[in-house]
Order: C-alpha cells, then sequence, then structure tokens
C-alpha cells in the first residue's frame, strides 16, 4: 500500500487529543440520556454575513458576461444568534444587530440574550447545547490566576471565608484558592438554564458536525448569496428574516437525524466507536 516503517522522530502526524477524545465520549453519553428522557434538544450558535455576500461562481458567456459587479471589499457585517431543534427554529429567539463579529459578541451580550430571549422560548425542561466559544463560558465564579495582584486573591478568599496571613507569600495564597476551587468549571450560562429547568450541555471541541444548525448556517447564508442584489447592509437585514423562513420544519428535522447517525456507536457503554473520532479529526483538517 505504499507504507513503510519508520521511526517516529519528526514526522509529523494527526491524531485526536485525548481530551477533546473523552469530551466526545461523555458528550454522547449524555445526549443519549437525554434522548431517553424525551427531553427536547435546542442546538445554539452564531455566525455572521457581509455585506457583499454574493455566490461565488456564476453562468455567465463566452465573453464572460451576464452577472454583476460584487464591491471589492467585504463591507460592513450583520451578526446573527439563533437556536433551532427538531421542530424548526426557536420562535422569538433571532437576534440579528451590525456590528464586528469579535468586539460585538461577548460574554455580557451573549448572556443578556441567552436568558431573556432563548430560554423564555424553548420548551419545558429544555437541553440547550452549545459549543466552546469563550463568551459561551463566563465562569459563574471567576477564579484569580498567577498573574493576579495579592489584593484580589484576598478579596476571593474573603468572600469564601478561608482564612489567611496578610503576611502570606502570593504562591501561598493561590495554594489555597486552589485547594478550595471546585473540581469542575461552573458556567453561567448552566446556572441560568438550570434555574429555568434546563440543562446545558457542551458540545466536544472543534466538532462542528455534531450540531445540525450548521447545516441550517449553509442554506441562510446561501439564501443570502442568491438574493443579495443591492450589497447595502439595510437590505441585507430585510433578506434574513426570509433566509430563516427558507429553513423549514422538514430541513430541521433531517438535518438533526443526519446528525444523530454521526453519533450512532456500536459500544454501549462509551458511547463512541474506538477510532470514530480519530477519524473523523482527520478527515476534518
Amino acid at each position: 500500500m505504499g507504507f513503510k516503517f519508520h521511526k517516529m522522530d519528526d514526522i509529523l502526524f494527526f491524531h485526536e487529543r485525548r481530551d477533546i477524545i473523552q469530551q466526545c465520549h461523555k458528550y454522547l453519553r449524555e445526549i443519549r440520556k437525554y434522548r431517553k428522557e424525551v427531553r427536547p434538544i435546542v442546538y445554539l450558535d452564531e455566525t455572521w454575513a457581509n455585506s457583499s455576500i454574493a455566490p461565488e461562481r456564476l453562468w455567465l458567456d463566452e465573453e464572460g458576461k451576464g452577472g454583476w459587479k460584487r464591491p471589492s471589499g467585504k463591507g460592513r457585517r450583520l451578526i446573527i444568534l439563533h437556536a433551532g431543534s427538531k421542530n424548526g427554529w426557536t420562535p422569538n429567539c433571532a437576534l440579528v444587530f451590525r456590528g464586528d463579529y469579535h468586539d460585538e459578541i461577548n460574554g455580557e451580550h451573549f448572556l443578556n440574550w441567552f436568558e431573556k430571549k432563548l430560554l423564555q422560548n424553548v420548551p419545558e425542561r429544555s437541553v440547550v447545547v452549545l459549543d466552546n466559544a469563550p463568551y459561551h463560558n463566563a465562569a459563574l465564579d471567576k477564579l484569580p490566576t498567577k498573574s493576579s495582584t495579592k489584593t484580589v486573591m484576598k478579596e476571593w478568599l474573603t468572600s469564601k471565608i478561608i482564612a489567611f496571613e496578610d503576611t502570606n507569600p502570593k504562591a501561598d495564597l493561590f495554594a489555597r484558592i486552589r485547594d478550595a476551587a471546585p473540581n469542575r468549571k461552573l458556567f453561567q450560562t448552566n446556572d441560568l438554564a438550570r434555574r429555568l429547568g434546563h440543562v446545558g450541555l457542551r458540545s466536544p471541541v472543534a466538532h462542528c458536525e455534531l450540531n445540525p444548525i450548521e447545516l441550517a448556517w449553509s442554506k441562510v447564508k446561501r439564501y443570502l448569496k442568491e438574493h443579495n442584489q443591492t450589497f447595502k447592509l439595510a437590505d441585507l437585514e430585510e433578506l434574513v428574516s426570509a433566509a430563516f423562513q427558507s429553513v423549514t420544519p422538514e430541513m430541521w428535522r433531517s438535518y438533526c437525524k443526519h446528525v444523530e447517525k454521526k453519533k450512532k456507536i456500536s459500544g454501549k457503554k462509551t458511547g463512541c466507536r474506538k477510532t470514530s473520532w480519530r477519524d473523523s479529526s482527520s478527515q476534518m483538517r
């Protein structure tokens, strides 16, 4: 087959990180459990669209004519947040605004949408699946780090009623914080969901193929590309609503079934085939 048995010195090869494999196992176990409990599963995500969004290919005549000229730059950007399930888009949940993707979407902005729009409109006892974007992972109780000042460390220890001496060096203060820290990180999104009877579930890192909303985004952007003719942001905003309607509940059901096929496995305990995550990661790369 053309392979040779080599000594592994400087040869590069692709493989899935062990911690991500563990995340995959954990995610599959939990989502299978929630499905058996017949709990609604809602997938959320965000995307963006530039005002110059247009098809990459067009039908042209022999002289290369027949299309329209797209602006040279990307133009201003729309940021779009939404969620959906096998029943279609979650009602009254869409958020579309102008801005820069990395500057405008932050922990505070996202949590406000998550609490006041998403959680108020999902079915009872929903399982909300979200990825590991930094603004999804705002800590419920942010721990001081090694680089934090002694004042910050002392304030945190005082708030937890943990004894320390003012003369303790910084290393000793951080050791006390580390010993008192919970075994797992607690997120604000999970806490907000729990208060309303829902569950927050994080998908594995670098496995967006497990989220059916990615397929819905593809359909939405295809619609925007085909119908965006003025390249004006205001006109693009009006197209977004129609783009959402182009993704029907039937499509959402097919997207969810497609993702569920990727989660079907042979093992009963781990919820994952022995080689599936290694194979899928190498294919993605």
